[in-house]
């Protein structure tokens, strides 16, 4: 029997991205002020990479957290990641030192770990299967969000106050959007509770071959994306001397190219096989970034080419989502987190690798995306087959 859309789902999709539209921003602010933020702590771009790498690597453990999705409800689940984010930037607005820094990081990573998984298992419950990449699509809207309206914000904010004064403004709208959800999502709407132990529940996942081939997938291109994501921000202002304002402004850029690459995701629906839109997603990445290579000498070269390759992510990463959240259907708040895990985990990778290569040049860590994504595209075409529709 065919699933159908709740009469007040628009209202409740609409809240939850307001809620990850403040978390988005908070966990992307750090890459554009990358250098902006270490002069602030009084420490170097590698010092502060090695931080934001500890915080993806947190990402190991989101098969654990983000399971809670499936034994604690999609509500709860909720409200415990915005709890969780709320009081770890509240840490941070009240004592701002390197420490509180690094401890608000691990445990506003934890919060997005219960977070995320939670609202695509909803999806999962509440929206047909033949829905599922069109609804996606619209609420990652929040996640470019971030990019195109919180990050010019977030400069906005900084270069009027200080590094500091972001901290406790998302705190306040964290804080906001939790009681928001506490009082207009009825907890009716928050799912079925698994009664499988959380470690059968984990076994059902990664028992599962093409559960596994995907997700080695996203290991694979988290690296490439963290490689030269980390560095992005430092060599436009290296290069060209963009100011706090104009990274505002090229990073809203870039945002609007993930707001293309969901819109065509979305606009795909069924129309495009989950395998075909992944491989897209991977291929177009790999010529963004030779077109970065080629473009990247002047600023308008940069930020065309920049637009091609968060565009191209951006597309890559949303394309799997429907396709994941039907391989495991007992267990997709789980299944989600070990996507998150495992993405997080390239990310770490390569945040870590990122600034370091970035010293022989920008081109390396296009090149090193470049293989990540080419080893990508063998495993696709290996071990990952196609869904049989629903009936």
């Amino acid at each position: 029997m065919k699933r159908q859309i709740v009469p007040k789902l628009p209202i409740h999709l609409t809240i939850l991205s307001i809620a990850r539209l403040i978390l988005s921003t908070a966990n992307r602010m750090y890459y554009p002020f990358l250098p902006v933020f270490a002069r602030g702590l009084g420490v170097n771009i590698e010092t502060l990479a090695i931080v934001l790498s500890a915080r993806q690597g947190l990402g190991v453990f989101a098969p654990l957290f983000g399971s809670a999705g499936d034994f604690l409800g999609r509500k709860s689940s909720v409200l415990i990641g915005l709890g969780l984010f709320t009081l770890s930037f509240s840490f941070v607005a009240i004592n701002p030192t390197f420490e509180t820094i690094f401890i608000a990081l691990l445990v506003a990573s934890i919060a997005t770990t219960i977070f995320n998984p939670a609202i695509y298992a909803f999806i999962g419950d509440q929206v047909p299967r033949s829905r599922h990449r069109l609804v996606i699509g619209i609420t990652e809207f929040s996640w470019s969000g971030a990019l195109i309206i919180g990050i010019p914000i977030i400069g906005f904010i900084i270069a009027k106050y200080n590094w500091i004064a972001p901290f406790p403004f998302l705190a306040s709208l964290a804080a906001v959007t939790t009681l928001m959800v506490w009082f207009l999502i009825p907890k009716d709407i928050s799912g079925k509770r698994s009664r499988v132990p959380i470690f059968k529940t984990l076994q059902s996942v990664f028992s599962h071959p093409q559960a596994r081939a995907i997700l080695v997938v996203y290991l694979l291109t988290g690296t490439g994306n963290g490689v030269f994501t980390i560095i992005y921000g430092a060599w436009l202002e290296n290069a060209f001397g963009l100011t706090i304002a104009s990274l505002s402004a090229a990073t809203a850029l870039m945002g609007i190219a993930e707001l293309i690459g969901e819109g065509v995701m979305a606009g795909l629906s069924d129309r495009v096989s989950g395998r075909l839109a992944i491989a897209l997603g991977v291929g177009s990445n790999i010529v963004a970034s030779l077109a970065l290579i080629l473009l990247g000498h002047s600023v308008l070269g940069a930020l065309v080419g920049l637009f091609m390759f968060f565009m191209s992510y951006e597309f890559c990463l949303v394309s799997a989502f429907p396709y994941i959240i039907e391989l495991v259907p007992e267990a997709r708040a789980t299944i989600m987190a070990s996507r998150s895990a495992t993405h997080r985990s390239g990310l770490a990778i390569g945040i870590l690798i990122g600034p370091l290569i970035f010293h022989y040049g920008y081109q390396i860590n296009l090149v090193t995306v470049i293989f990540m994504d080419l080893i990508a595209i063998v495993i696709l075409r290996l071990c990952i087959k196609e869904q049989k529709p629903e009936l």
